[in-house]
């Protein structure tokens, strides 16, 4: 992440937080491209893993046909991983935007480490 003072939103920190939110869900990491040709592309590529990875308990990932995908589609992506892994919404509090979707990412990220520390083995 960032360690600036003043968080930085733009296409490739949305990225690297999804990669972030990847590495907490995996303990394989999946190998993924280091420099992207699409920063967009790529976040919805590593939301398909994501998705993939649950497809067989979950409808399958969102296909995009050859185009970059609009920042609608990435909160839509957002959407979809959410409902899967969380089983709840919390699309509203974020806007459609650069700084939505990072911020998006980040809750994710947020829930599932917390979702991990209240879970005990019996």
């Amino acid at each position: 992440m960032n360690m600036s003072l003043i968080a930085s939103y733009s296409p490739e920190a949305l990225w690297k937080r999804t990669i972030f939110l990847l590495n907490n869900l995996f303990q394989q990491k999946p190998e993924l491209k280091t420099s992207p040709k699409s920063y967009f592309v790529a976040t919805i590529e590593i939301h398909n893993i994501i998705l993939k990875d649950l497809s067989e308990v979950f409808e399958s990932s969102t296909q995009l046909d050859n185009t970059i995908p609009t920042i609608d589609q990435i909160h839509l992506s957002l959407c979809h991983v959410e409902h899967v892994l969380l089983g709840k919404k919390s699309n509203e509090k974020y806007k459609k935007d650069i700084r939505g979707c990072c911020l998006y990412t980040d809750h994710l990220s947020q829930s599932l480490y917390s979702y991990n520390r209240k879970c005990h083995i019996l």
